[in-house]
């Protein structure tokens, strides 16, 4: 529908925006299409282009490890050097701009590594318990786009403290996940939630209570402002957008063509 067409579009523009491509334009181009006008790119860079629109995009909500394990995991890390591998069940990830590293908890990753080493060694019992962990692991900690159902932003409340120019983000879960996502969040109350987008976390705003399938995402101490609420909405939206655009066609226009064009 128009709506999807769009989000597909709005999806589109941050992924090449933030992969630093300038001066390019999305428009619609029908019902369920859009054409993106590339000017002066050679080939390279215009695959290049084509990969980053044809991702569908990755989106994860993951724990931040709590500081004492950041700071003896950051320890261990500058004593080894070069021979420190993170401990099973950890993830560093950084920020959208690189500067800032966290520690992630990621216990379904360590429950297929656990998989992975018991099919290794062909234990049919050991096997079929590590199945089972998956599959628990899974259904308590894996969190991504494809759980959400909506998406948007409003202005905070005054009520709630909120100044003229503050605003939230509001989503919510579909409904075979919903009690699930609130016992996931009741166990983490005033812990961090990362919102990892594409492999780099792009806030990490604190559970203040349970979430009962629905939550909204804000910051008290640096509030967002409408601009900073529309992009985090389109970061989730990228990563739970439900379709993967596929190319129809391509073709290359000649400064001469182009000239006429305008010509005419």
């Amino acid at each position: 529908g128009i709506s999807v067409l769009r989000d597909a579009i709005n999806v589109t523009q941050y992924r090449v925006d933030k992969f630093g491509v300038s001066e390019v334009n999305i428009v619609e181009s029908g019902a369920d299409q859009f054409t993106v006008e590339l000017p002066g790119r050679g080939k390279a860079e215009i695959d290049r282009i084509k990969d980053i629109m044809s991702t569908v995009g990755s989106l994860e909500f993951r724990i931040v490890a709590r500081p004492e394990k950041t700071s003896s995991e950051t320890a261990r890390r500058e004593r080894e050097k070069e021979a420190y591998e993170v401990e099973p069940g950890y993830r560093w990830v950084w920020d959208d701009d690189r500067t800032q590293e966290y520690l992630l908890e990621v216990p379904d990753l360590k429950a297929k590594a656990d998989l992975d080493a018991a099919k290794a060694a062909g234990d049919p019992v050991r096997i079929a318990e590590a199945e089972k962990n998956l599959t628990d692991a899974r259904a308590r900690f894996e969190w991504t786009g494809y759980d959400l159902l909506s998406v948007s932003y409003a202005k905070t409340p005054l009520q709630e403290g909120g100044g003229p120019n503050d605003y939230e983000v509001y989503f919510s879960m579909i409904p075979s996940r919903k009690t699930a996502f609130g016992d996931f969040t009741e166990e983490s109350i005033d812990r961090q939630m990362a919102i990892v987008l594409s492999g780099s976390v792009h806030t990490a705003p604190v559970i203040h209570s349970k979430l009962p399938g629905s939550g909204k995402i804000y910051s008290s101490a640096n509030p967002y402002t409408q601009a900073q609420a529309q992009d985090l909405q389109t970061v989730l939206q990228s990563g739970s957008l439900k379709v993967k655009p596929e190319e129809v066609s391509s073709f290359v226009v000649g400064p001469g063509l182009g000239e006429d064009a305008v010509r005419r």
